[in-house]
């Protein structure tokens, strides 16, 4: 018996229409997280500027590389910002944390260090757009030249005492 006659006389459409009925369910499933929003908060002499938001795919991991980050940055560094803080928000939940009410240490910021990967832990399906990472941004300024400092040029002379030995001299 092949799989085809082994189909048609176990009859498995059943499985597919169940399925078809829990799809609704799925977003009270934990999973991990596909996507994620990435915030810019660009300031400028300690007031913001700008804030940019951009949606990057996550690797299979929930991970989402340094790498990635700074080519989503580039826009940013070449305008003059530098990276001031990286920071994750992420929520953390589970489905029998949901059925029981518990809200309590759900919703975790971390600071990222810089240059290092961020990982984002599985979590209930309709949560998924919660999680962001906000990057702040601050203006570089260029250092004022102070006026009132001068260079003092020394000139030194060259004379001739003597034979063949020569002195400096400062005017």
């Amino acid at each position: 018996m092949d799989y085809e006659e082994l189909e048609e006389y176990l009859d498995m459409n059943w499985i597919n229409d169940v399925r078809e009925e829990e799809k609704e369910y799925d977003k009270f499933y934990s999973a991990g997280l596909s996507s994620v929003n990435v915030i810019f908060v660009l300031v400028n002499d300690g007031k913001i500027d700008n804030v940019k938001t951009r949606r990057l795919v996550l690797d299979n991991d929930s991970r989402l590389s340094w790498l990635c980050l700074v080519e989503n940055m580039d826009e940013f560094l070449r305008k003059g910002y530098v990276v001031s803080n990286v920071l994750k928000y992420s929520v953390v939940a589970k489905p029998e944390d949901i059925l029981r009410g518990d809200m309590n240490n759900m919703l975790k910021y971390d600071i990222v260090e810089s240059s290092s990967d961020i990982v984002f832990e599985p979590t209930v399906r309709f949560m998924h757009d919660i999680s962001c990472v906000c990057c702040i941004m601050e203006k570089k300024c260029l250092k004022s030249k102070n006026s009132t400092t001068r260079r003092v040029y020394v000139e030194l002379c060259k004379s001739k005492v003597g034979k063949g030995t020569r002195k400096r001299i400062f005017k």
